[in-house]
């Protein structure tokens, strides 16, 4: 994993030992996480992948692809959140060809469509699973900045996260 990630120019930028869940099928396991940013990822933001170990015996049982505000890219600017809320097309035309490379891979999804559609956000998911893993697409895009007393934010994010049931 990490040669991976260092072979496509990626930075190990956390590493958190007991990372917890609370969602199936990992609920009550805790695992070993390390996060990378793929630092030649031509979207924005940058495209940061989740490794996530079994803290017993070491195996992987999930990984995260994210490319998102909330998760590890931190140091985004206030102006650049503005302009993120400007690309609500780039954002859906990645999870449109994401969603068409899993379904190329895995079939159908069993479940998929829009969960909130406002003013201020849209989300979006596919959701398939089998029996070794469940694997989901979110696309959670807020058009509006939240302003709180500590400045504007913003919790944008386009998600493929694959979870190893065994």
């Amino acid at each position: 994993m990490q040669k991976k990630e260092l072979d496509a120019n990626a930075e190990l930028i956390y590493t958190k030992p007991d990372w917890a869940w609370f969602d199936e099928p990992l609920k009550g396991k805790v695992a070993e996480a390390f996060i990378y940013r793929r630092n030649a990822d031509d979207f924005f933001p940058k495209l940061c992948l989740l490794y996530f170990f079994d803290e017993n015996d070491k195996k992987m049982i999930g990984v995260e692809y994210n490319w998102g505000t909330r998760n590890f890219n931190y140091d985004i600017p206030e102006k650049k959140l503005k302009e993120l809320t400007r690309k609500e097309t780039e954002f859906t035309a990645k999870y449109d060809t994401l969603k068409t490379q899993l379904g190329s891979l895995l079939g159908e999804p069993i479940r998929s469509g829009t969960v909130i559609n406002t003013a201020y956000a849209i989300i979006t998911q596919s959701y398939w699973e089998d029996p070794e893993k469940v694997v989901r697409l979110v696309l959670a895009f807020n058009r509006k900045l939240w302003d709180l007393p500590f400045g504007s934010k913003s919790d944008t994010e386009l998600l493929v996260q694959i979870y190893y049931k065994n």
